[in-house]
């Protein structure tokens, strides 16, 4: 079995999670419009791990929820174009405005999420319970 280690989308590089989400040249301009990383050299060639603790280090926490959302559009992007979508244009990654709401208080709230593999005749299911203030409470895949 021949194992495909270059990303798809470019061919050149490895495929790595923070080449997919971070470093392809191509996304470029969605790292510039989000503006979270102005400053810091090489932002594109830094380790994904790396990344998310400068992040931590930087950003107020609702810098890291954009950047959380921003973050899941490029990998949904990504597997739009490699699966045979049509490709999201950069303003629908960053130009996004849906933000999580915390729950009434005293309540809990419950995000799903489904991934399904037709092909294979596999399924994924995740979920996070959240209390009114936006604290994880439970959490399973």
């Amino acid at each position: 079995m021949q194992v495909d280690v270059l990303c798809k989308l470019c061919g050149n590089a490895l495929k790595t999670v923070s080449h997919a989400l971070w470093g392809y040249s191509k996304l470029k301009s969605i790292r510039l419009n989000c503006g979270m990383m102005s400053g810091v050299e090489r932002v594109d060639e830094l380790a994904f791990l790396d990344l998310m603790l400068l992040s931590s280090s930087r950003l107020s926490r609702a810098e890291l929820e954009l950047l959380g959302i921003v973050l899941w559009k490029v990998w949904f992007r990504r597997n739009r174009v490699i699966h045979g979508g049509s490709l999201l244009q950069h303003e629908e990654v960053v130009g996004c405005s849906y933000r999580w709401k915390l729950s009434a208080s005293g309540s809990l709230k419950l995000n799903v999420d489904v991934v399904l593999c037709v092909d294979k005749q596999l399924m994924g299911v995740g979920l996070v319970l959240r209390d009114h203030s936006g604290l994880v409470v439970r959490a399973a895949a």
